[in-house]
């Protein structure tokens, strides 16, 4: 087995069970070398494997050994968990929270290997080109920052065919753990007899120098024989054999028992131990008194750090007084001795194990029915478990349940197979691997920073010079907008504070919401006064520049990837209150002065993702109506990093020349945005969306001849005519000037992902690619392009998004179908609500353009939802549709469709003439081109 760094196939997820946070990655004011991660100081601890045949976890009643196997590696810390004879297929689902699965399946039933991992970085050993069918082999590297191991997973089908020696020398290397099922017997490792396969495996250990760990213990039991062998081995390398033990445990359900080998090598474990704020168990009453009480000792300062620093602190001396912490909920014991656990069934594995013992000093045929009794009362005794905490937790769900815990528990039953993880660590820019969560801090920030740098010339470097004269004129200069200079009130912090979702989680400072919520009007007054301050100097905090950045790993990417993370932003929630206040004045002003572009619908009150696609088909189906018809050509334009790309000093010169935002609120932003290390805007902060809208504007100025839409960072062009040629020479003249405005902005278009795509009713021309460059090069044509999560067609006939609506309803009825049940479960009432909440939005996105479509389409989700009345009626098939859609409470989604129609309809009537779908139905014409 070639073990060489460079074949090595290397995966994911830094992210894997709140492991993988990485803070004030190149989101702060220090440099990048300077970064630590919460787990930087997690401990030490020797590396420890648990191997074992598991023979078979495929059916539902067998997963009671993989639980068993679970809690040894509980009770005795194990990293690696190795299980031969999974007998798991492509069809097996195999998730383990807090787990990572490496696994390998046999296309025929029966074997299959699987390791499972946790707390350590590795990466999959690849497996050579297999010569024996009968040998399975699975391989990982363990990562440590002194020595690397290696570990093999073997098993060998129990026949007489021989070792394929070639083969079987690559397993063998320095720092390296065999084991496994080989079926090899050998009086050197404690078998009564030797076979000729346990010679050949004696052999050629012995020519390679490896160890067997072996003590003689058996480690098989035959119940229809009552004979016991040792089958399973461990074999391991000379450098780190005096560094090993080794111990057979008590047997699980299968009849080979499990063995536990442990290397005093001190490996980098990864699980936090951050502790969690119980705020069910608050006492907010003597929260608010304490808080009040050492504020009143402090009198007001102008210095902004210190009276940051002072209030933060005031907080977690309150909150450490009144709210208690711990580290979660662990995993339940089922098979081990718990105080807490009255559902454990212990006594029945205790009874087993005397069972055995009586049979291996007598077998008879009693004793034997017995055992195989009390085998089926134990499995019978799980699913039992199993049953009443499912029936526990549905019966806890009512109509008070959060949509938020309706989701978690949908994505905890999504039946998805798990995509498998080659490896946990991050591959850095030199090649080599990181082996802890520091290393992989260092390198993705380095990665973020360089991703958002923009290279400048000689002429950009004035437009940074007029940005800071512009801010210092600012700074001295009043202004007669009084929205930009009067200081903050107590009902503007209440607004931001009501808007204000305290479950998200807290940045660097560590303040979450709910302290926030639960300060009391003394501390809403000292924290006004902090954002008066702040607002007076413009100046921020130190610390509200920092985030804390956790690497979230995007769909079907190699996990070794740096790009193949998306970083999710924590900034500080009282710099979000801030923002959210400032952001309320900026969108005064600009919605006042009508100074958003038309034709920007991101981010913008009384516009929504479903304005922008109806428009977009709107315009379409009017140029299909024609006489003579007019086709349709767009262009789905992909923004590279838009939002790390932004140009501060560009979009600080256009929110004072064209925007006219002066006033305080200039030097503020100004300072918000700079002193970091990394270029754009910052993710995750509220007032981003709005200043990248404001830096893209003036985009629509340069199409002529053409429409425009824009949604934040999507960008559509299109161009409906009789002629195509023309369409295309159109779209290209455009493509130029829009090219011209990203160069000038610093933003950059990525024609490897922008498309184009034709709507005709011209069957003919279905097949026709456009001939539309950007950059020089021709952009790929597709047929059912996907704009804001709306798949469109060729026609606009909605068939092709009906039918992905479909599918997903689909997929979240299985939620209903679990959480249901004859005798037991959630109540109707709890059903219908889960139906509502998760199932009937899905099936209802886009009705506004797709109420169009044929009746047998439309007819396709009211089968999903008829599906979903009986699951919460319990009505049979034979029952009427319109009985069970009224013992359910539920209207026809058609009904529905015209009700919300006349609603949204009535919603776009009352908004102004800068709203261009209300123009476009309510005059008639749009004020587009």
């Amino acid at each position: 087995m070639n073990q060489s760094h460079s074949d090595t196939y290397t995966a994911s997820s830094v992210a894997q069970d709140n492991q993988g946070r990485v803070q004030d990655l190149g989101r702060g004011s220090c440099p990048i070398n300077r970064l630590q991660s919460p787990t930087s100081r997690d401990r030490l601890k020797n590396l420890r494997i648990l191997q074992c045949n598991i023979n078979g976890i495929s059916l539902t009643a067998s997963r009671i050994k993989l639980d068993q196997i679970l809690e040894l590696a509980d009770a005795h810390q194990v990293s690696v968990s190795a299980l031969q004879e999974t007998k798991l297929q492509a069809k097996h689902l195999l998730k383990v929270k807090g787990y990572n699965i490496v696994r390998q399946d046999r296309p025929s039933s029966g074997g299959g290997l699987v390791f499972l991992i946790r707390d350590v970085y590795y990466q999959k050993i690849p497996n050579p080109d297999p010569q024996n069918i009968c040998l399975e082999s699975l391989g990982v590297r363990i990562l440590s920052r002194n020595q690397n191991v290696n570990i093999i997973n073997l098993y060998h089908t129990p026949n007489n065919q021989r070792f394929n020696v070639e083969e079987f020398e690559n397993y063998f290397g320095e720092s390296t753990v065999i084991l496994g099922d080989l079926n090899a017997k050998h009086a050197t490792w404690g078998c009564a007899t030797t076979n000729a396969r346990g010679q050949e495996l004696e052999d050629l250990a012995n020519d390679k120098g490896f160890l067997f760990l072996n003590d003689g213990t058996h480690t098989y039991r035959s119940l229809s024989y009552n004979t016991t062998d040792v089958l399973d081995l461990t074999l391991i390398s000379p450098d780190i054999f005096p560094y090993s033990s080794w111990r057979v445990l008590d047997h699980i359900g299968s009849d080979h028992s499990p063995i536990l080998t442990e290397i005093n090598f001190k490996i980098r474990t990864l699980r936090t131990t951050n502790l969690s704020w119980n705020f069910g168990k608050a006492n907010w009453n003597n929260f608010e008194s304490i808080l009040n009480e050492r504020l009143s000792q402090s009198p007001l300062t102008e210095d902004l750090e210190r009276e940051w620093a002072y209030f933060k602190d005031s907080i977690f001396i309150a909150a450490k007084r009144t709210i208690p912490r711990g580290k979660g909920k662990k995993r339940g014991k089922d098979f081990t001795n718990s105080p807490h656990n009255s559902e454990t069934i212990q006594k029945l594995l205790a009874d087993k194990d005397q069972l055995l013992r009586n049979y291996a000093q007598r077998a008879d045929d009693e004793t034997r029915i017995q055992i195989n009794k009390i085998n089926a009362d134990i499995i019978r005794s799980y699913i039992d478990i199993k049953r009443r905490r499912w029936e526990q937790l549905c019966s806890n769900l009512d109509y008070k349940t959060p949509n938020s815990r309706l989701w978690k528990l949908a994505k905890a039953l999504d039946r998805a197979q798990p995509q498998e993880e080659n490896s946990n660590s991050i591959t850095k820019s030199n090649g080599s691997l990181t082996i802890d969560d520091q290393e992989a801090a260092e390198e993705l920030g380095k990665f973020y920073s360089n991703e958002s740098r923009v290279t400048f010339g000689r002429e950009d470097k004035k437009v940074g010079i007029l940005d800071r004269n512009l801010v210092k004129t600012c700074c001295h200069v009043s202004t007669s907008n009084q929205v930009f200079s009067d200081y903050f009130t107590t009902s503007e912090l209440m607004y931001a504070i009501q808007q204000m979702d305290n479950n998200k989680s807290p940045g660097p400072d560590g303040i979450h919401g709910k302290f926030l919520e639960n300060i009391g009007p003394h501390g809403r007054e000292r924290l006004l006064y902090i954002f008066n301050l702040s607002w007076k100097v413009g100046v921020l905090p130190k610390q509200w520049k920092t985030a804390v950045i956790i690497p979230v790993r995007k769909p079907n990417k190699e996990a070794n990837s740096l790009g193949s993370y998306r970083p999710i932003a924590l900034t500080c929630i009282p710099c979000k209150l801030m923002e959210r206040i400032i952001l309320r004045r900026i969108t005064h002003h600009l919605m006042e002065l009508n100074l958003i572009p038309e034709e920007q619908y991101g981010f913008r009150r009384g516009h929504s993702t479903i304005d922008q696609i109806l428009y977009f088909a709107q315009s379409v189906r009017d140029a299909h109506n024609l006489k003579p018809t007019k086709h349709t050509i767009s262009v789905f334009l992909d923004l590279t990093k838009a939002f790390d790309k932004v140009w501060k000093n560009k979009l600080l010169v256009k929110c004072h020349d064209e925007f006219n935002i002066r006033g305080r609120v200039l030097p503020w932003i100004s300072n918000f945005l700079n002193d970091r290390s990394y270029q754009g805007i910052p993710q995750g902060s509220v007032l981003s969306p709005t200043l990248f809208s404001l830096f893209v504007a003036g985009m629509e100025k340069m199409v002529s001849s053409c429409n425009i839409g824009l949604f934040a960072d999507d960008v559509v062009i299109w161009k409906n005519d009789k002629d195509v040629i023309k369409i295309e020479n159109s779209l290209n003249e455009n493509m130029v000037a829009i090219q011209s405005f990203a160069e000038v902005h610093k933003l950059n278009f990525n024609p490897a992902k922008s498309f184009t795509c034709i709507f005709t009713t011209n069957r003919h021309m279905f097949n026709l690619q456009p001939k539309i460059y950007l950059k020089g090069n021709l952009l790929e044509t597709t047929k059912s392009p996907t704009y804001l999560g709306f798949t469109l067609d060729t026609e606009i006939n909605c068939g092709k998004h009906i039918a992905k609506l479909v599918e997903k309803g689909r997929k979240r009825l299985q939620l209903l179908k679990f959480i249901s049940g004859r005798d037991w479960g959630a109540n109707s009432g709890t059903l219908r609500m889960t139906y509502t909440a998760l199932i009937r939005p899905v099936l209802e996105y886009g009705y506004q353009v797709y109420q169009v479509a044929s009746q047998t389409n439309l007819n396709k989700l009211e089968k999903v939802q008829l599906s979903a009345a009986r699951i919460i009626t319990g009505l049979r098939s034979c029952c009427p549709k319109a009985i069970v859609l009224y013992e359910a409470d539920l209207q026809p989604l058609s009904m529905r469709i015209r009700t919300n129609s006349a609603k949204y309809i009535a919603k776009l009537q009352s908004l102004g003439s800068f709203n261009e779908l209300r123009n476009l139905f309510f005059s008639g014409q749009a004020t587009r081109d």
